[in-house]
């Protein structure tokens, strides 16, 4: 059990231990593992940030500012269910605070849900969410009906958006369970749209607790994040968006990120 900052822990099972009963050497579980998730689904972790900053650097206008978006997913891996065979191999002791427990009064965890420790969640899990990241893609140019979440994305922004000075870029990544909508396009249209795309395309692949019919709290956390558009010292999360603005060849927005003109010589 590891410490969490949100939560009193994080649960990681070490399944790289092999075990020995009645004479006979066991494979651990992920030397066991048969490789199956696509690799390919890892291979984008790398050029996240750097499309961005190219994007923003290609892209550079005083007076066409980008705003950003960040919606994370909420106990990530446990949204990602496995079969009842398989669950076993993710089976573990409930860990109990009163010493000296019989043995028969001790309880077993059988997991339907990827785990931490397991060597092959990562690229099943990132399989998930980039597929969330290529339907947010699909759907972005298309008719939406309003999300529930919206409002909470959407309030008075810092800069004033006006009709003649709006961008064309809008790109979608993904690092593992943040999800990134960044444009320079700051109508409130425009920047509805992104909201319903985000997330709707997220919960058609994490669905809510009113689809699941479970009675844990919902994919996309609520739990942290600035003011929406607020110039806070904090990168925006969750549901808020912030604008980031170029001057002099660095992008700011309370916290730097700098990008000085011999870099963007250099990405572009």
């Amino acid at each position: 059990m590891i410490p969490h900052a949100s939560k009193p822990y994080r649960c990681i099972l070490d399944l790289s231990f092999s075990l020995k009963a009645h004479g006979k050497q066991y494979q651990s579980v992920n030397d066991a593992t048969t490789p199956l998730a696509p690799p390919a689904a890892m291979s984008q972790l790398g050029q996240v940030l750097r499309r961005i900053i190219i994007t923003m650097a290609a892209n550079c206008d005083l007076s066409v500012p980008f705003a950003f978006t960040k919606l994370d997913i909420k106990d990530g891996f446990w949204r990602v269910r496995v079969n009842d065979t398989n669950a076993w191999h993710f089976c573990y002791v409930l860990p109990i605070l009163t010493p000296n427990v019989d043995m028969d009064d001790l309880e077993i965890v059988v997991p339907n849900s990827l785990q931490m420790g397991w060597c092959e969640s990562p690229p099943f899990f990132c399989t998930v969410t980039e597929t969330a990241r290529d339907i947010i893609s699909e759907i972005m140019d298309r008719p939406l009906p309003p999300h529930p979440f919206e409002d909470k994305m959407l309030t008075a922004l810092p800069l004033k958006s006006s009709t003649t000075a709006q961008g064309k870029i809008t790109i979608i990544e993904v690092y593992v369970d943040d999800f990134i909508g960044c444009t320079n396009n700051i109508l409130p249209a425009h920047l509805t749209q992104v909201s319903r795309a985000m997330l709707h395309g997220i919960h058609a692949l994490f669905p809510p607790p009113a689809i699941t019919r479970h009675c844990g709290e919902d994919s996309i956390s609520e739990s942290k994040g600035p003011p929406p558009f607020s110039n806070t010292k904090s990168w925006p999360d969750d549901y808020s968006m912030q604008v980031l603005v170029f001057r002099e060849g660095k992008a700011y927005s309370h916290q730097l990120i700098w990008l000085c003109q011999v870099t963007r010589r250099t990405l572009n």
